[in-house]
């Protein structure tokens, strides 16, 4: 790929270290990033404080996660909208590697040989807040035709990091967020989600806020404009 950006890590001003929340809350999120270390995935616990924070953002609309895994990011998700009261469609196929799937990988970057399905819901059931999810178990296009339309707040794209299905999740979803919604895209340093970015993000709609976290695993957020 020509004229690659490496996004490095700056912080959204309103990134706050602690969730931003205070008492009961913050004991939740303090439990579910306990929870979430166990959790097979590449998230970082700062990453995981952004998402609770965008997802507990007190506005109108749901929440969309392409590529839920094993469930590290839905946790931190799930808790936001919790207090949000925002509904949460958790888009994945859970399709391992040697039936076809991709992005099932461990971290010794080996193939997955577990259950992502069963994984997920087992996270979701130990911090108490698969109540506040729906599972979509599809592929981002299928998820696609059975959804209805409906706005956004945030838009969290992790799926296949291939650059024709990082550009179709894009298309797919991202008209459905609110001005003012947030646009996010983990893994943001690796090739087919950077060529994304660079190709094909309108940056007339989204303005980027932020990075958070370094390496090939930094999590960019964009906020729409219009």
């Amino acid at each position: 790929m020509t004229n690659h950006l490496w996004f490095e890590q700056k912080l959204p001003t309103w990134y706050s270290p602690d969730g931003g929340c205070h008492g009961h809350e913050a004991k939740e999120l303090q439990a579910v990033t306990h929870s979430a270390k166990s959790v097979m995935g590449w998230l970082g616990d700062s990453q995981g404080l952004a998402l609770y924070q965008m997802a507990r953002w007190p506005v109108a609309g749901g929440v969309l996660e392409i590529g839920s895994f094993c469930g590290k990011s839905t946790l931190f998700i799930a808790l936001g909208c919790k207090h949000s009261g925002a509904a949460f469609y958790a888009v994945d196929p859970h399709k391992p590697i040697s039936e076809g799937g991709k992005e099932q990988f461990g971290l010794n970057f080996q193939p997955f040989l577990g259950n992502s399905l069963g994984e997920l819901r087992e996270t979701l059931d130990s911090c108490n807040l698969a109540a506040y999810v729906t599972l979509l178990v599809a592929t981002s296009e299928e998820a696609r035709r059975q959804f209805t339309v409906q706005p956004l707040k945030l838009l969290f794209i992790d799926g296949s990091h291939d650059y024709a299905d990082v550009l179709l999740d894009y298309e797919l979803w991202h008209k459905m967020i609110i001005k003012g919604g947030r646009l996010v895209f983990h893994d943001s340093n690796f090739e087919g989600v950077n060529q994304t970015i660079q190709a094909n993000l309108d940056r007339d709609r989204y303005d980027h806020e932020g990075t958070v976290g370094e390496g090939r695993w930094a999590m960019t957020v964009w906020r729409r404009l219009r």
